[in-house]
């Protein structure tokens, strides 16, 4: 919702920090309320890694740390740009790739099988996605992603409106050669 706000006015690299500045501010709130491990209180192996006390990681963690930063700023500056360059309904079926790559890496790594919970959900959960993408398609979802882009390549804002008067020769032709405004259009407005 915040990207969909933004998108007009701010560059991706902006919206990320932002995104990423919420991150460390949550969690250093959660660290100063939580860190001491006085919450824990569960024998779930999450809440007990979530609610133990927090220690210093040896040396060789912070470059783990500084190699798994740097990927997940990529990524979230890459998803931003999507966001803020096309509409969410052609965007969003594509962060499902994610759970696909949870479960290759799950299985990869940890030797997980998902269960049969798991796997009704991630069914599920790649269903309506595929509904949505497909719904978008026919909705025309396409037609206004080049909506988008023909005004960013023209410099028109969100919600601005071109003009409908042609005072100019090269102003009539500039203006045909968008893709989403048709050549009897233009001629209409010169006359």
């Amino acid at each position: 919702m915040m990207t969909r706000r933004l998108r007009g006015t701010e560059s991706a690299a902006t919206m990320a920090i932002y995104i990423q500045l919420a991150f460390v501010i949550f969690a250093a709130g959660f660290g100063l309320v939580a860190g001491d491990g006085s919450y824990l209180c569960s024998d779930n192996p999450s809440l007990v890694f979530l609610f133990s006390a927090w220690t210093w990681p040896p040396a060789i963690d912070f470059a783990v740390m500084a190699i798994t930063g740097l990927a997940s700023a990529t990524g979230g500056y890459l998803i931003t740009q999507a966001y803020r360059l096309s509409e969410a309904g052609l965007v969003a079926p594509f962060e499902y790739l994610a759970l696909i790559f949870a479960l290759i890496w799950g299985f990869t790594i940890w030797g997980e099988v998902p269960t049969q919970t798991v796997a009704l959900g991630i069914v599920l959960v790649l269903g309506s996605g595929i509904y949505l993408a497909v719904r978008e398609a026919k909705l025309g979802a396409r037609q206004s992603a080049q909506k988008t882009s023909a005004r960013r390549s023209t410099g028109l804002k969100f919600g601005a409106r071109r003009s409908t008067k042609l005072s100019t020769p090269s102003r009539k032709s500039s203006v045909a050669k968008l893709p989403f405004i048709s050549a009897s259009a233009v001629n209409s407005a010169s006359s």
